[in-house]
């Protein structure tokens, strides 16, 4: 019988926008390409049914039901209708976790809500996901930043033109987290008035994203799953992602190289923004990481349909717990923040920053008010 590999991705009509939901698709469309029989399943959906997909997917087939017999590869945000499908007709689950689990829902481990089947397997996409599971990492090519790739470099290591680690322009990006107090080693090098606010709507496009980037000395990310963390670094600029990571040791085993990136330590942030970081090396293993996502595609086939891998246990259930707690603490939230001030990560060094700083928190205030009482004024009419 003629294996059938599914992908059961969440909105998947969303892959421009989200680049976990690309993942997705191009390992399968590269097991497509491998010439495996390979179906995607749509998961909760915003636009009502998708039944075909634009390129580069456009080969894919979709299905509205989950084939008897498949093999699924299943993401870590799978609904619970859907995975009770999988379990009744697939003869092999792998959910294939993006992200770790909970990280950004609040109590969400739901996944664990039922028992476990004998079919029923994980696998992470990087390192950094979990350090103790099987990865498969895709790496995304990012088309237009081939410009900033190609560029001439004179030295390895790439310093910021002005050798003044003062009052550097920057790029506050908040992701899927929200912008909080930096650290005063990290906030009294930045000049928030030419430093701009990047969030996930704006700039429209990856060329004018890359623009602007380009015009900055450094990133400050809230985000510390995003790839833009990755793609500043390529562009040469320093990254501070504002959290430290549980699992530090991921770096170690991540299959690019993260020059450039400090997750939560100031000071290597300012090291890194002082003298520079071998950016060359973060390019090439791009383009290494690249060329091995056929064999990681392959890989991850394998692992799924394997009889003789790692199956769910009760430990898996303590594993993610214990890291949740942690997950919890750093409060991430899910895009409402996006739009927060600048000065919110940042303190006052001068009488006038206060005074700005203030209006500011006041005008946010009334705002967020007068907005609250403009949605809500037919509840509050009937109230009086």
């Amino acid at each position: 019988m003629e294996q059938v590999f599914t992908f059961i991705v969440p909105t998947p009509e969303n892959h421009v926008k989200s680049n976990g939901i690309s993942v997705l698709l191009s390992m399968a469309r590269i097991a497509s390409d491998l010439g495996f029989k390979v179906c995607v399943v749509a998961d909760k959906q915003f636009n009502g049914q998708t039944t075909s997909f634009t390129s580069p997917y456009e080969k894919l087939t979709i299905e509205q039901e989950i084939p008897y017999g498949a093999h699924c590869i299943a993401s870590d945000t799978i609904s619970k209708t859907r995975r009770e499908e999988a379990k009744a007709r697939a003869s092999m689950i792998n959910y294939y976790l993006l992200a770790p689990l909970g990280i950004f829902y609040g109590d969400d481990l739901s996944i664990f809500d039922s028992k476990f089947s004998p079919l029923e397997k994980l696998s992470v996409f990087s390192p950094q996901v979990s350090v103790f599971h099987p990865y498969f990492y895709y790496q995304t090519y990012f088309k237009e930043l081939q410009p900033w790739l190609e560029r001439p470099i004179r030295s390895r290591k790439n310093k910021i033109k002005s050798r003044n680690t003062r009052f550097l322009r920057a790029a506050f990006y908040p992701g899927k987290g929200s912008i909080s107090k930096l650290p005063s080693l990290v906030s009294d090098i930045i000049d928030w008035r030419r430093s701009k606010l990047i969030t996930r709507k704006w700039p429209v496009s990856k060329h004018e994203l890359y623009n602007e980037i380009a015009t900055l000395d450094a990133i400050i990310t809230f985000d510390p799953l995003t790839s833009l963390s990755h793609e500043a670094s390529l562009m040469g600029k320093p990254v501070y992602v504002a959290s430290k990571w549980d699992e530090s040791q991921f770096i170690e085993s991540f299959p690019v190289t993260l020059n450039g990136i400090s997750w939560g330590d100031p000071e290597e942030f300012t090291r890194i923004v002082r003298y520079g970081f071998d950016e060359v090396e973060n390019i090439n293993s791009y383009n290494n990481a690249i060329a091995s996502n056929r064999n990681s595609a392959l890989k991850l086939l394998h692992y799924t349909s394997a009889v003789d891998t790692p199956l769910i246990n009760e430990k898996e259930l303590e594993y993610w717990r214990a890291r949740h707690s942690y997950f919890s603490s750093l409060r991430f939230s899910y895009p409402n923040s996006a739009h927060r001030p600048l000065h919110l990560a940042l303190k006052p060094r001068t009488l006038c920053e206060r005074v700005i700083f203030g209006l500011y928190a006041k005008i946010t205030q009334l705002v967020t008010e007068a907005l609250y009482i403009y949605r809500h004024r037919g509840v509050l009419k009937a109230n009086l």
